[in-house]
């Protein structure tokens, strides 16, 4: 779809990236785009066992119930009242309405779950906490982060730029990385624009990173 100079492209998997007249060829398995720059935020499911870390992972639904049960002036954003058998594991509720919300169970485990099995946690959590197994499922989301901290390798080609996780954007410690992001893009642009010939510095700190190896060498 077309919106205000955007194209967005949905459902296609990219193969491969291709260099060639000054633009970059994007192989994917339907047809191929064309793009001057390219940032990669990808970290592929089969790339999780060289990282061989613990994971935090999670899968979540904006749910719309028959009835009213949600207060919708209260988050519950870490709930640890729940099985803890496929590893730490809490749920966060974030209300819209008496009646709509995202439930999300989340886990930290050296294993992501089946897709059905974060949905039987739902389940689950909506029957004990709201007394409801009567609602419709809106939207779906799910994703994998890797407790890691990584020093980054650089960027493929001046060309192809690797961002998020890739580019040790998110906290190995916490999984969070909006402050980092926000940090590193305006950085992007300036350069980019043309503003700025330096190469944005690097999204985290190397006494960040230490900060984060230590905590998790204990885990």
């Amino acid at each position: 779809s077309h919106h205000g100079g955007i194209e967005l492209n949905l459902g296609k998997a990219v193969d491969r990236f291709v260099e060639e007249n000054g633009h970059v060829r994007i192989k994917t398995d339907g047809d191929d785009l064309i793009a001057r720059q390219v940032f990669d935020g990808r970290l592929p499911a089969d790339d999780l066992t060289g990282w061989q870390c613990l994971l935090q992972h999670y899968g979540g639904q904006i749910i719309e119930a028959g009835c009213p049960v949600f207060d919708p002036e209260t988050i519950t954003l870490m709930d640890f009242d729940i099985p803890q058998k496929e590893g730490i594991a809490f749920v966060y509720v974030l209300p819209f309405s008496p009646t709509r919300a995202l439930i999300e169970p989340t886990f930290f485990s050296y294993r992501p779950l089946a897709p059905n099995d974060y949905k039987a946690y739902i389940r689950s959590y909506l029957l004990d906490r709201y007394q409801t197994s009567d609602y419709t499922v809106e939207f779906e989301e799910k994703g994998i982060i890797p407790m890691q901290s990584r020093v980054p390798n650089g960027h493929p080609s001046s060309r192809v730029h690797r961002i998020g996780t890739q580019d040790d954007m998110v906290k190995g410690s916490t999984g969070y990385g909006f402050l980092a992001i926000q940090k590193w893009t305006p950085m992007l642009l300036r350069q980019h624009l043309g503003h700025s010939h330096l190469e944005p510095q690097p999204a985290r700190s190397e006494f960040s990173r230490r900060l984060d190896a230590i905590f998790l060498a204990y885990i």
